[in-house]
């Protein structure tokens, strides 16, 4: 199993994570990225991967933090958490819950 399946797998068995997961997926949808290079569908996986990176990262440091307290800094421990979350393919996951809103639509 990948890390990006695990993530997908961890999104997917929790209610309130799977809904704020279609949610940053509709955010994306609804405020695509602005590039001009850029196909409109290209924009909106581009903004959904954006978003789910962010939270997700976000949680992970959180939750890290607080079991490892503040000194998480240079921490082996937090590069490895850096080297796992690199390895996510956050288009694949944007896919996915962007899929979940035009579903929902």
């Amino acid at each position: 199993m990948t890390t990006t399946d695990q993530v997908r797998l961890w999104l997917d068995n929790d209610e309130p994570s799977y809904r704020q997961a279609v949610e940053y997926a509709q955010q994306a949808v609804d405020h695509p990225t602005p590039n001009e290079f850029m196909d409109a569908d290209a924009r909106v996986r581009h903004a959904a991967q954006e978003n789910l990176k962010a939270w997700v990262e976000r949680e992970v440091y959180d939750a890290l933090e607080a079991v490892a307290g503040a000194t998480l800094g240079g921490s082996l421990i937090r590069e490895f958490v850096t080297s796992e979350l690199g390895a996510i393919d956050w288009y694949e996951l944007a896919d996915v819950y962007i899929e979940a809103v035009e579903c929902e639509a």
